[in-house]
């Protein structure tokens, strides 16, 4: 307190540390981990998740239900100064990219026979194919695929800016078609 009566107090506590690894932005259906880095006085921390749900702890995790932007709340009693501090941080929940490696689970096609793999390419999106083989590029969302000399699973994988993924999968099978073979050339003369 200074001469005039004043009082100034630092109040600790910082929400930057809240979230995974400190981030604010979340892919839907993954656990975001809270933390409270607050002074030692504090303890009761009751979370308020922004989407109806809450919890108590000091380190708490929690899975959101729905994309968008929630607004997190972090309520601590200080003991040393018997009172309440709340602090806020906005987070957004994203939902991952929707990529599809194609319409069916299954794709035939006969050797040397081309198709394209994927359904769109969107925008932003990082795309990675694997195996390679047969395919005419493993970073684009929709590759050409020459089928060789066996049946193949691809994968492939798409990643949007804030690293939210999503997987999926087609089995190119090879076809062979049968061979024809009657037998050796005979030649049929009437009534023989």
């Amino acid at each position: 307190m200074s001469a005039g009566g004043d009082f100034s107090q630092t109040i600790f506590g910082r929400f930057d540390t809240v979230g995974v690894f400190g981030r604010s932005t979340y892919c839907l259906g993954e656990t975001a981990h809270f933390s409270a880095d607050t002074d030692p006085f504090a303890h009761s921390f009751q979370w308020i998740f922004g989407d109806g749900s809450l919890d108590t702890g000091k380190v708490v995790s929690h899975k959101y239900e729905n994309s968008g932007n929630y607004s997190v709340r972090l309520i601590f009693y200080r003991d040393a100064f018997c009172s309440y501090d709340t602090i806020r941080k906005t987070i957004s929940i994203r939902i991952p990219p929707n990529i599809k490696a194609g319409s069916r689970p299954t794709l035939t096609l006969c050797n040397g026979q081309t198709a394209t793999l994927g359904i769109n390419q969107l925008p932003g999106i990082t795309y990675r194919w694997s195996p390679s083989i047969g395919l005419s590029d493993t970073t684009v969302g929709q590759p050409t695929v020459t089928a060789l000399f066996d049946s193949v699973k691809y994968f492939v994988r798409g990643y949007d800016s804030f690293g939210c993924e999503t997987r999926d999968s087609i089995v190119v099978l090879l076809y062979d078609p049968p061979i024809a073979n009657a037998g050796p050339d005979t030649v049929s003369c009437g009534g023989n």
